[in-house]
């Protein structure tokens, strides 16, 4: 292989890299949050984008400390959801501001120590943008209970509640029925093997 051809592989390679760099240089972005935050507790972060391109953008806000251990609270559907996905067409350039509300997830509610905040933007399916700041997280008050969490959550707890007895009543009232019906298939299998036998 020649070096021309070699070169213009390399080239050809690296060229979305350079278009991507060229992107993220005219992109700024700005967060503002608390440097400590505690385990159990919300917090709020202030996005503030510049440089953007007259067109949308998804966007991500998440807590990473190894993985990714927060949620963060959608207003337009009204409820908490994990921070993992994206906000789709979130982003109108060329400037935005927004205020944010996230948490940690329950099961991560015991982390302590450094984590970073990342902020990514995408378009058409290709990250554009990405920001990362630090963050240190607190250790909480210590209770760490689910029902302490789902006090925290938008849910009819008492709904839940009702859901849940509701469905061990309806066991308890159909257990005569079911065992009735196994009874009947079991006699009606005997039969069945009983004749097959005769033949």
């Amino acid at each position: 292989m020649s070096k021309k051809i070699f070169i213009l592989i390399i080239l050809v390679f690296l060229f979305p890299y350079v278009c991507l760099e060229k992107e993220n240089e005219k992109i700024s972005a700005i967060l503002e949050f608390p440097q400590k935050i505690k385990a159990d507790e919300e917090f709020e972060v202030l996005v503030k984008i510049s440089g953007l391109k007259e067109e949308k953008y998804d966007l991500k806000l998440t807590l990473k400390k190894e993985r990714e251990i927060s949620e963060i609270y959608n207003f337009s559907a009204k409820k908490w959801q994990n921070s993992l996905y994206y906000f789709k067409d979130e982003v109108l350039g060329p400037n935005f501001e927004k205020n944010y509300k996230m948490r940690i997830k329950e099961n991560y509610l015991d982390t302590e120590g450094k984590a970073q905040l990342i902020l990514r933007l995408k378009q058409k399916g290709k990250i554009v943008f990405e920001k990362k700041e630090e963050i240190e997280i607190e250790k909480g008050r210590g209770i760490f209970k689910s029902k302490d969490y789902l006090s925290r959550k938008n849910l009819d707890f008492k709904r839940e509640l009702n859901s849940n007895f509701f469905e061990k009543t309806e066991w308890s009232k159909n257990w005569p029925i079911l065992i009735l019906g196994l009874l009947l298939f079991l006699i009606f299998l005997f039969f069945l093997i009983k004749n097959q036998i005769k033949k």
